[in-house]
């Protein structure tokens, strides 16, 4: 046991490592800014400063860790702009690592094995979409790490049912819905569960206490709703965000009205192939013995199956890709490792062949392709990727962009114009002695160079691009100079 804690120790050690060498080569992402003014005005409203987080169309999205974000820049005095952005990434990819670590611990505890964890937890990290956000996406990533963390927590609950493990539960629970509001489905399936396993009255009372702790806990670190509680919570339920276009297999749809399929649609173009092969064994193994089904699994199922049916059923507003539901990944990653471990020794090491190749190729695209893994595609979609689906939509090759400009220009003042405000907060990212060579213009006749991501567009510009950023085939980013 100690030498098996040595190398989980070296494994997520190594992860670490991984963070620390390149959680600077990200750039900011479209909703960064917005999710840090968020933090300041949720920082301003618990200080008593101002009420601005009231009228934020943004409020109900996170407000704890935004907080928690700008604390820490306070704490260490991060005053330049670059830096701030870079702590983090940092911060966001060090949180996520911890939740592969509770990972690692929901596969030990279901399958008694260490090397069953470690090799699920290497499958989240290692998907190459969810590793790019990890760095910058401090709203969906870490909804999907605390749903690990708190499906742990109440599995754990579930099995100890005493008031500590009860306390604890309830309050990475809270935490989980106040980042957002789905997050009411784990205290679902935690009622459900004790339902199935009997009504006793000692169980009635401990999951009374769960969901007494998780309202009360919930009501506590979302300030949004302190002054009107059940209000404001009905009211983030029936929040819309705002209405934007979406390549999606070559048509221009609306996030208002996504196809019934939309999300599987895009799992299934940008989860690797053998990680779902394995993910459907998996559960095709729990559905066969579901008389007989363990309570982590049917958690999992839920976790997976209850989020999915809900925004199917009640048309919900997705935006950009999948990204809203990333937190219904880890299942499919559960049931695959499952799925591996359930296997018949012969069956398995074909399996464990086809996984060992197709992960393979998934690390060298991901080494290749560094920063960019947000653009990765599996064998199901089509080429070429620009015209079918969208991109580089938060704008985060625009700070490469920059970088580039600021090696083959050497004057003191480059004019730039760029579509979206990822095109202006990018230049944010240059040290502060090439920031200040940069003016951002109101319009592209102003500037020297022109910058594109093509959101909501494949339309090539007539003119020849004079530098461009091409993902595994595709264009991501061009830099068009200014007649």
């Amino acid at each position: 046991m100690k030498n098996k804690n040595i190398i989980v120790g070296i494994f997520f050690g190594l992860l670490i490592l991984v963070g620390l060498f390149v959680y600077k080569d990200y750039g900011i992402s479209w909703d960064e800014p917005i999710q840090h003014k968020l933090g300041v005005q949720t920082y301003d409203y618990v200080f008593g400063q101002n009420e601005q987080l009231l009228k934020n169309s943004d409020r109900f999205y996170g407000q704890h860790y935004e907080f928690l974000l700008i604390i820490a820049e306070k704490v260490f005095n991060i005053t330049d702009v670059q830096m701030v952005y870079q702590m983090r990434h940092l911060v966001n990819y060090l949180f996520f690592i911890l939740g592969a670590f509770f990972f690692y611990l929901l596969l030990r505890r279901r399958l008694r094995s260490v090397g069953w964890g470690l090799l699920g937890s290497a499958l989240l990290v290692f998907s190459p979409r969810i590793f790019a956000h990890s760095f910058y996406n401090s709203k969906d990533v870490v909804f999907l790490t605390l749903f690990i963390i708190a499906s742990y927590l109440a599995l754990v609950f579930m099995e100890k049912r005493n008031l500590l493990f009860s306390l604890i539960a309830s309050f990475v629970t809270a935490l989980l819905i106040g980042i957002r509001v789905m997050g009411v489905v784990l205290p679902i399936l935690v009622l459900d569960l004790f339902s199935l396993g009997g009504k006793s009255r000692a169980s009635n009372k401990k999951v009374f206490l769960y969901l007494v702790f998780t309202a009360l806990f919930t009501i506590l670190v979302w300030p949004i709703l302190w002054e009107a509680p059940l209000q404001n919570f009905l009211e983030a339920f029936n929040y819309f965000p705002q209405k934007t276009g979406i390549l999606f297999f070559g048509e221009k749809i609306s996030s208002t009205a996504v196809p019934w399929y939309y999300t599987l649609g895009w799992i299934l173009v940008t989860t690797p192939f053998s990680y779902l092969v394995l993910g459907l064994i998996g559960l095709w193994h729990v559905i066969e013995d579901i008389p007989k089904v363990r309570r982590d699994d049917l958690l999992i199922l839920g976790w997976f199956a209850l989020p999915l049916v809900a925004t199917i059923v009640m048309h919900s507003v997705l935006h950009d890709t999948w990204r809203q539901m990333f937190f219904i990944y880890p299942p499919i990653l559960y049931f695959a490792i499952l799925g591996l471990a359930k296997s018949s020794p012969d069956f398995r090491k074909g399996l464990k062949i086809l996984l060992g190749v197709n992960l393979f190729f998934v690390l060298t695209f991901m080494v290749r392709n560094h920063p960019y893994q947000n653009i990765y595609f599996s064998e199901f979609a089509k080429r070429p990727y620009g015209s079918e689906f969208s991109l580089d939509y938060w704008g985060l090759s625009y700070k490469q962009g920059y970088e580039y400009l600021a090696s083959v220009d050497s004057r003191s003042e480059i004019k730039v114009f760029a579509d979206g405000l990822p095109g202006e907060t990018n230049l944010m990212m240059l040290p502060l002695e090439e920031r200040i060579r940069f003016q951002f213009v109101s319009n592209k006749s102003s500037a020297d160079y022109y910058l594109t991501t093509y959101r909501g567009s494949r339309e090539l510009y007539a003119s020849p691009v004079f530098y461009e950023i091409v993902v595994d085939g595709a264009r991501i980013l061009g830099i068009y100079k200014v007649d």
